[in-house]
């Protein structure tokens, strides 16, 4: 079987090749990721047996890929070469094919079919053969009560606590990061035996109960950082059969309660508006947005519950008290909007209070102007200055408070503007890109896909693209 060296500092680029292609039917295998030059070097040098092919990134810290390149060619010549990039750069492509890199592959443009040709014309490669046994099917039969599987281990479940469902893109995004932090681990396997549920089977050799708490609260802070959804495990329990597994399976199942829905009187569209405005403190849009419900042709006693439906939700999502319930009047519009104006507000306010205390002063500036700022050529040199703090003061600070990195918490906001007037305001991807402060096309196009699962053009077109923007957090994914 080939191996294969994965060197990125990005974790959302690396699990995206993982899920390229499944390697094993091609005859490949990914041996080891390393997050910059130096520690590949340091791999290459302990390993026992070289790779047979390097994918490397072009832009990494410490020592970047065209460093690392040259290197490899004078000590491992027998490595095939492949750099990644976000950038066509002609400077670095000239660079890495002078240096002798197999080929130059910009990240956005991978597909699974292209990078199998690409490999098999290298001799790296072989057809894919017959379907092994799948560990993931085979969880997935003894969850399903199918005799026929011999799964067994510690078994790992979790289950989403968002209000709102996730995407299908999502779901096979997250699960792709659990694989991912799973590939050291032989035999493991994860699946998702129904919306919101994640189920992980550990192998029999886990060496205890503790291990696998550890590795649940590995998979709590990836999913938290990489996808801002959050999940709570249950107690992992060993299971010497299938049959044990289904069993335990049920009967979590049945203490765990069902997310709570609403059901509204208002479109999708509209409680989406009205719920953005109070997270994203824009007072500006409530009463446009009222005076149109108000002034359409819906039956007046409806309308009032639909809203006081929508503030009970709203409250109960932002851990406030729900409070009694208001006398509305049903046969006077101008009152019952007058009264729905100043309780939206007033979540406002109360939501701005909540989140003041969710950082600490000088990270809610940073974040502040972030948020204002998004659209500009910021530089975080400037974000420090603001703050008035060294950037590396800063850097660490926000790392430490927002479980992010500043640049990184900019792009999540960037994209989240930029799918707020994709689907809200009618905008083309191109304007969108613009007016969220993205300055090239294939990095918004490859960032949009990193943060939301989908392209742009698929977002704007999605039905559930409302969920996403009312789940995702512009702040980022710090504790709440």
């Amino acid at each position: 079987m080939k191996q294969i060296l994965l060197v990125d500092d990005d974790f959302l680029s690396l699990n995206a090749f993982y899920g390229l292609a499944d390697w094993k039917r091609y005859g490949l295998r990914i041996a080891y990721e390393a997050h910059n030059g130096r520690e590949a070097l340091a791999y290459l040098e302990s390993c026992a047996q070289l790779p047979d092919a390097a994918f490397i990134d072009v832009c990494m810290p410490d020592m970047d890929g065209i460093a690392l390149l040259t290197h490899m060619r004078e000590r491992y010549p027998t490595v095939a070469c492949f750099m990644l990039s976000s950038y066509s750069d002609y400077p670095y492509v000239r660079e890495a094919l002078k240096l002798g890199a197999a080929d130059y592959l910009l990240k956005h443009e991978l597909c699974p079919d292209g990078l199998l040709k690409l490999l098999a014309s290298a001799g790296l490669c072989q057809a894919a053969g017959e379907p092994s046994a799948d560990p993931e099917h085979s969880l997935l039969q003894a969850l399903a009560g199918d005799a026929a599987s011999d799964a067994a281990g510690t078994l790992l479940l979790a289950r989403y606590q968002g209000e709102r469902p996730l995407l299908d893109a999502q779901q096979r995004s997250i699960l792709q990061t659990c694989r991912h932090i799973l590939n050291d681990m032989p035999g493991a396997a994860v699946c998702a035996p129904e919306a919101g549920v994640l189920a992980l089977l550990l192998p029999p050799d886990v060496p205890d109960t503790a291990h696998a708490q550890q590795l649940c609260e590995l998979l709590q802070k990836a999913l938290v950082k990489y996808h801002n959804a959050r999940y709570a495990f249950a107690t992992p329990r060993a299971c010497a059969d299938a049959e044990k597994l289904r069993g335990y399976y049920e009967l979590l199942m049945r203490e765990w309660r069902p997310p709570v829905g609403m059901h509204s009187f208002l479109s999708t569209r509209e409680s989406a508006v009205l719920t953005l405005a109070v997270l994203d403190g824009q007072k500006s849009v409530i009463d446009p947005t009222l005076q149109s419900l108000f002034s359409g042709a819906r039956r007046q006693p409806e309308l009032n519950n639909a809203l006081l439906a929508l503030l009970c939700h709203m409250r109960r999502t932002l851990g406030l008290p729900a409070g009694d319930r208001p006398n509305v009047p049903d046969d006077d519009a101008v009152r019952a909007q007058a009264y729905f104006r100043q309780q939206f507000e007033r979540l406002c306010d109360q939501n701005s209070r909540r989140l003041a205390g969710r950082y600490s002063p000088v990270i809610r500036d940073a974040l502040a102007y972030l948020n204002l700022h998004y659209a500009q050529d910021i530089h975080l040199g400037d974000v420090a200055r603001h703050c008035h703090l060294s950037y590396n003061h800063l850097s660490h600070l926000f790392k430490k408070e927002t479980g992010d990195n500043l640049i990184s918490s900019l792009n999540r906001i960037r994209v989240y503007h930029a799918a707020h007037a994709l689907f809200f305001g009618g905008a083309s991807v191109s304007a969108a890109s613009q007016s969220a402060g993205f300055k090239g096309y294939n990095h918004f196009v490859q960032t949009f896909k990193a943060v939301t699962g989908m392209t742009p053009s698929e977002f704007r077109r999605s039905p559930a693209a409302v969920d996403w923007l009312l789940s995702f957090s512009p702040a980022g994914p710090g504790e709440t």
